[in-house]
Order: C-alpha cells, then structure tokens, then sequence
C-alpha cells in the first residue's frame, strides 16, 4: 500500500486554514467544502468496511486488533425487578433488601414507597465509567434474571492515535 503524501500534505493544509481566524471566510468555506467532501467519501467507506472488520475480528476470537477494539452494547434492555409484578414478590423484593444492605451498592438500589428498585440510569452510568461495583451489581442481576436483553449490538471503538 502506497500513500499519497500530497493528499495528506493537502489536508493538512485545509485542516490549518479552516482553523485559522485571520483568513477570509471564502477560503476557510473552500477548505470546509473540500473536507466535507472527503469526510463523506470516508465515511462511506469506513461504513462499507465496518461490519466486515468485527465479523472477522469476531470469528478469530480477537478483542481488540491494534488501536481498534470491539465493543458491545445491549438492545432493548428491561430490568423484570423493577416490573410492577414484583412489586409485591416476596422471593424478589428479600432479594433486593439484600442488595440494599449491601454498601457496595449504595445509590442503586432505593425504596420506591412500598417496594425496592433498582435505578437503572445510576447503575448504568456506573457500569460505562467502569465502576467496579456497579459492574458487579449488573451481573448479579442479569445471573438471576433481574436484568434482560434483547440482543447485543457490536460496533467498532477506536484508541486515539497519538501525534
């Protein structure tokens, strides 16, 4: 694979004039204009590769590859503990009193008037920061059926090259 430095050279030079102030608006709308134009040719070709790249990632059992690594995210999840049939469950609302006992837990599990629920937002932003706790919480719940999903979502996440 060759690259063509004069492209590069060339989008650079568009990348400095779009940020640079003390140049005319005509010409920081050309440079916009060229580099839409070729965002979007990238784009489509990004896309067009995309699924192929965490199919083959996928089938060789591979995590990560390089800067790219697969991430996977739930479709349609749904937490049955907190369904209004539970409300009242005695099996369900022990088991989320002892969840609540539980300080790791602090903060995801609240008394809702008359019963116990889980609140999912909290939990949720906890488990994508990596809160080691709320990870934790999330399994116990998806172990016994207290959290479901449709369907996982795979996609590609890429590490920012340093310069």
């Amino acid at each position: 694979m060759t690259t063509d430095l004069t492209r590069i050279d060339r989008d650079e030079a568009l990348l400095a004039i779009l940020g640079d102030s003390s140049v005319t608006l005509d010409e920081r709308a050309a440079a916009y204009a060229v580099l839409q134009q070729v965002r979007l040719r990238i784009d489509r070709a990004l896309k067009a590769n995309r699924d192929d790249i965490i199919v083959g990632m996928e089938r060789q059992g591979l995590k990560a590859l390089g800067p790219l690594t697969v991430k996977s995210t739930a479709v349609d999840p749904s937490y049955p503990c907190n369904a209004r049939e539970n409300w009242e469950d005695v099996t369900v609302q022990e088991g989320m009193a002892e969840l609540s006992r539980d300080e790791r837990y602090n903060g995801y599990v609240h008394r809702v008037p008359a019963h116990l629920e889980i609140d999912v937002l909290a939990l949720a932003t906890d488990v994508q920061l990596g809160g080691q706790n709320a990870i934790d919480l999330y399994r116990q719940l998806n172990e016994k059926g207290w959290r479901r999903e449709e369907a996982r979502r795979l996609s590609l996440a890429v590490r920012e090259a340093t310069r």
